[in-house]
């Protein structure tokens, strides 16, 4: 008798104790997501839009390879605006405040990109296995 009750004393804290945990870790990616998807965001705007400047500003920047590349930091680009700030807010919120249209468009910009991103690979891949048959 004595054991059972602190059995069941002891699966009520237990229980107890997993649901603060659970809502302690709820809070922890409630608030350090969106901080960690803000500072991905910064340094990839930065790093991509600087990339992008000088590839247009330099003529001697400009050539095939720079071209492709300038290509990749507009598509990591146009995922840094379009998907990032949406795929943190899923932490943030609990329910999607934006609308059936945008998390469609949303899914559809990373979808598209990523396939973009594929094709563009696949060319570089066949370009310089061309380039080394005929040289």
């Amino acid at each position: 008798m004595w054991t059972e009750k602190m059995n069941e004393s002891a699966a009520l804290n237990a229980s107890n104790n997993s649901a603060e945990v659970e809502e302690e870790r709820v809070n922890v990616e409630k608030y350090l997501v969106p901080v960690v998807f803000g500072l991905i965001f910064v340094v990839g705007a930065v790093g991509n839009g600087s990339l992008m400047f000088i590839i247009c500003r330099y003529k001697s920047m400009r050539n095939l390879p720079n071209i492709f590349v300038f290509n990749l930091a507009l598509g990591d680009l146009f995922v840094l605006l379009f998907a990032v700030p949406f795929t943190s807010s899923i932490f943030t919120f609990d329910l999607w405040p934006f609308g059936e249209f945008i998390c469609k468009a949303s899914e559809f910009a990373k979808v598209l990109n990523s396939n973009c991103l594929s094709l563009i690979e696949f060319h570089l891949n066949v370009e310089s296995v061309v380039y080394r048959i005929l040289q």
